[in-house]
């Protein structure tokens, strides 16, 4: 946070052109450095640095800063995202935002808690939604659509919706979990984009899915919503 909209940032460009800053860099390898001291068998898959085989059968999935482009604009809606799955299989996510002052965590079986931006610890629960028609839906940019052949499937469910917006990363999620939006779409997704997220949506009693609503998230399209928005929106997605 002493770098959020300050000069201390270095920004570079991966060969895919997305950005990575000084900051992200930093942040991961400090991540590294804790688990390694902690869980010395364990693995660590993480955006910016090669993936550490482990030995334990427990990966702990690092996404330093998810949304550095909101980062180094000095738009609040980056956070850090930390999953530890066992044997391939999330079962912890940690996701703070830190210029918000939010937090959402969980572990299957055990529920998902929302940390305010006042502080207070509540349960994170999706919304109630169960029409189209009354949705609101957070959609990844119109470009990866375009880019992609998927023009036609992000106009349907903008078509389908009440309102469609976007730009807020790994923060759609997070709003889902909390019932604040009722579903995020969004394409081009890595594991290190969505692991996390996966028992934090399922604890909250949400779904998040591929495309199909019945597969996992983590070949690049992901979905997450309340559950009767389910089918709908696989529908848009797979016609």
């Amino acid at each position: 946070m002493s770098a959020y909209q300050s000069d201390r940032l270095q920004i570079q460009r991966k060969p895919d052109g997305s950005f990575v800053t000084n900051i992200d860099l930093e942040a991961e390898r400090l991540l590294r450095e804790a688990i390694a001291a902690e869980f010395a068998t364990d693995g660590i898959l993480g955006e910016e640095e090669p993936e550490r085989v482990g030995e334990s059968g427990w990966r702990w999935v690092l996404d330093p800063i998810d949304g550095t482009e909101s980062f180094l604009r000095g738009i609040p809606h980056f956070c850090t995202l930390i999953g530890i799955e066992l044997q391939g299989a999330a079962t912890v996510g940690v996701a703070t935002f830190p210029a918000l002052g939010e937090m959402l965590s969980a572990r299957l079986g055990a529920g998902a808690i929302w940390r305010t931006a006042s502080g207070i610890e509540r349960p994170a629960t999706v919304s109630g939604v169960t029409e189209m028609s009354d949705a609101v839906l957070e959609i990844g940019a119109w470009r990866a659509f375009e880019r992609r052949g998927l023009k036609a499937q992000r106009q349907s469910l903008v078509s389908s919706c009440r309102r469609a917006r976007g730009w807020s990363d790994g923060y759609a999620y997070a709003l889902v979990a909390t019932g604040r939006v009722d579903a995020a779409i969004q394409v081009g997704l890595k594991r290190w984009d969505v692991s996390a997220f996966v028992p934090i949506i399922q604890e909250a009693g949400g779904r998040v899915t591929d495309w199909t609503g019945a597969g996992l998230p983590y070949d690049s399209r992901c979905m997450a919503c309340a559950p009767d928005l389910l089918e709908p929106l696989a529908a848009c997605l797979t016609e």
